[in-house]
């Protein structure tokens, strides 16, 4: 496996692409900016690496090895030497998230399907639905995966996300890279900072991804309680208090609000949270939420000691760098100091997270950071 990362920043390239990294066995990874208009780079990247497989998204900061970026494209190669590479997409839109998790399986499953890289719409998109169907619709073919990657983003203006494809560059887009056989390695891990305060609550009226009411309080009131003057900037401050699901030792969901509904004083989400869900309000610190970081890699079974040759996805919410702010970049540090020196590492703030539970349930994450890590054996 060999691996590179470039960055396009003032209309230049960090480097001239290496064209030795082309080939069907190879995954070119790039992130962008949603408001740059990326077509023509993106032709650059398919003239140089014409066999390999392009897939990305729009972004909500782009990370390039211990530094993150606005208004840039990252691009990322990774060429595998005894791995098969699969790339499909799908329409999708929060009524069809389920459809398109079923469209995704039937075109990955293979018995030798190892993991996937998921990568999603970021606004109009159920993606706890269509990572659940995706996972299922497998299982039931006795295909057992990991599945990894993120939700586009659109910085913090939440109108509008995009997805690449080889080369096309569309909204409303789940892109799915396949991983097949024994010798490619992948861990992934994640880390929060989240902790739960206050009384268990239970959802009592809700709607598909809205929730009018918690413990028979009015949802939007309840945060308003909450948020006290920074009310006014919701949806935007609701990162500040995200609900936590299914909170415990082996499950730890977050959810955050993405758009609120005044007229019905109610909470919009990015997927489903069914009446009779039990709920906490969660808070955190920057301390928290940056040594969370470190917890993304306690469980990796990687040797990093043997000089192999090692790439590093990095997908984190953009709620925790709106926390974090000048601090942000404290945490991908962290995982630059725990991974190897020659570890090329790429990755995007994001508007969700999928990654396995710590019981390897594939689920759909908020607020929290997934560290994606891939080698590949002799």
């Amino acid at each position: 496996m060999r691996t590179k990362s470039y960055k396009y920043t003032y209309n230049q390239w960090s480097e001239p692409f290496d064209p030795t990294l082309d080939s069907e066995s190879t995954a070119v990874f790039v992130f962008f900016e949603s408001t740059l208009v990326v077509d023509e780079q993106i032709k650059k990247i398919k003239d140089t690496f014409p066999k390999s497989k392009i897939l990305g998204s729009s972004t909500s900061g782009e990370i390039q090895n211990a530094e993150i970026n606005d208004n840039s494209i990252i691009c990322m190669v990774i060429k595998f030497d005894h791995t098969r590479l699969k790339l499909v997409s799908t329409p999708v839109n929060f009524e069809t998230s389920l459809q398109a998790g079923k469209n995704l399986a039937e075109a990955l499953a293979a018995p030798d399907l190892k993991n996937i890289v998921l990568l999603t719409e970021g606004l109009d998109v159920d993606g706890s639905e269509l990572i659940k169907e995706l996972d299922q619709a497998l299982k039931n073919k006795n295909i057992n995966t990991s599945i990894v990657g993120g939700m586009a983003g659109d910085g913090s203006r939440f109108i509008n996300t995009f997805l690449i494809n080889d080369t096309s560059v569309k909204t409303h887009q789940a892109v799915a890279l396949g991983l097949y056989g024994e010798k490619v390695q992948m861990f992934s891990g994640t880390g929060t900072g989240w902790a739960p305060f206050g009384p268990l609550r239970y959802v009592t009226k809700a709607e598909r991804n809205t929730v009018f009411e918690i413990d028979g309080v009015p949802a939007l009131k309840l945060y308003k309680e909450y948020l006290k003057e920074d009310a006014q900037n919701l949806p935007v401050s609701g990162v500040l208090f995200p609900l936590g699901i299914s909170w415990g030792e082996n499950e730890n969901i977050v959810r955050s609000v993405a758009r609120i509904d005044e007229s019905n004083n109610a909470l919009i989400f990015a997927s489903k949270i069914p009446e009779k869900t039990q709920v906490q309000l969660m808070h955190s610190n920057v301390m928290k939420l940056i040594g969370a970081a470190e917890d993304a890699l306690k469980d990796c079974s990687l040797n990093f000691t043997n000089g192999q040759s090692t790439a590093a996805l990095i997908i984190s919410c953009i709620g925790r760098r709106m926390i974090m702010g000048q601090k942000t970049e404290d945490e991908i540090s962290i995982i630059k100091e725990l991974l190897p020196n020659h570890a090329e590492i790429c990755g995007f703030y994001s508007y969700g997270e999928y990654s396995p539970t710590a019981s390897k349930r594939n689920e759909l994450h908020n607020q929290t950071m997934t560290l994606i890590v891939f080698q590949e054996g002799s």
